[in-house]
């Protein structure tokens, strides 16, 4: 899932505060050697993952698609590593290429905006039907099957689909799209364990991210003047966050639970505290919008994906 909007265009005053990185030198009390907490935020949340910048964010299948700008390469690989999903799998493309190529594998990612991994048709008040998307998640399963990688990491931003009322779900072939709760789970529930069940019977191990934390009022959501002046910083209570998320990790586990060797890996706690969770935290800016962290808290996660790598990659070395 990616955000929508046009970039936006800054001039005048603005645009000088941006590049300089600093408040305008004639205001008072701003620095124009030192950069401010609002430029700095501006700046880390408009920084584009690679997934986009690389053109991997798109509906083409895996096995269709061609050029090596979205495999990340290492020197004698011991195996491929492949990152799968939306653009919450996109938005992990640092710290997953950077692990996976630490540990000593190749990284293939494969994301498409508003599009998960389970060969569901989608459809959304934003977008309406995305097109090709159940061709996407299916035959890059079954490209996956085929060629079988190291490891397989999912992530996808389920409780949006399950939970929101601007995105309903069908069966491919189907007359009928669903924006019902409950109906929607029985369809993600039964495709998902399907998934990982066809990916561990190959003898793929798969590593599923749950979604992060959903913050509202991130900085994409801010006027750029109140980015900038450090004025666009939000927390909301881990309560309700975990209320939030509570549907779609029960979702997510219950299929985890039925598909081993499947992991589950949770970055709640590295983003929240015991009682909050804040878009800006420990000086990192967290959040590019509500749904997706900016690059620079992705490249916190590093040192957890490569643990896990390490922990469940199988290598598969080729002459």
């Amino acid at each position: 899932m990616q955000r929508s909007g046009a970039t936006v265009l800054i001039r005048g005053p603005l645009a000088q505060l941006v590049e300089q990185g600093t408040l305008n030198p004639k205001v008072e009390g701003s620095n124009p050697s030192r950069p401010t907490l609002g430029s700095t935020c501006w700046l880390q949340s408009n920084r584009l993952h690679a997934s986009e910048l690389h053109g991997c964010h798109n509906i083409t299948p895996l096995g269709e698609r061609t050029g090596s700008r979205c495999i990340w390469e290492v020197a004698r690989p011991r195996g491929v590593i492949v990152l799968f999903g939306d653009s919450n799998a996109g938005h992990f493309t640092e710290p997953v290429t950077r692990a996976g190529n630490r540990a000593g594998y190749n990284v293939d990612v494969v994301t498409a905006s508003f599009c998960p991994y389970l060969g569901l048709r989608v459809a959304s008040t934003e977008v309406g039907e995305v097109s090709g998307c159940p061709r996407f998640g299916s035959e890059s399963l079954a490209f996956l099957i085929r060629h079988k990688p190291s490891l397989v990491i999912l992530a996808t931003r389920t409780d949006a689909y399950l939970q929101g009322s601007d995105f309903s779900l069908g069966k491919p072939g189907s007359a009928a799209l669903t924006n019902d709760t409950q109906t929607k789970v029985r369809l993600w529930q039964s495709a998902l364990t399907s998934v990982l069940r066809r990916l561990n019977g190959a003898g793929i191990p798969a590593l599923l991210v749950h979604p992060v934390p959903v913050l509202p009022n991130a900085p994409d959501g801010c006027a750029v003047g109140r980015i900038l002046m450090g004025d666009c910083a939000n927390t909301v209570s881990r309560r309700s966050v975990d209320s939030w998320l509570a549907l779609s990790r029960r979702v997510e586990d219950a299929s985890v639970a039925r598909a081993p060797p499947t992991w589950a890996l949770d970055f709640e706690n590295q983003i929240c505290s015991k009682s909050t969770c804040s878009t800006v935290r420990n000086g990192v800016v967290q959040y590019r919008d509500f749904r997706h962290l900016t690059v620079a808290k992705a490249l916190t996660l590093t040192d957890s994906f490569y643990r896990n790598i390490v922990a469940h990659a199988v290598p598969r070395q080729r002459s």
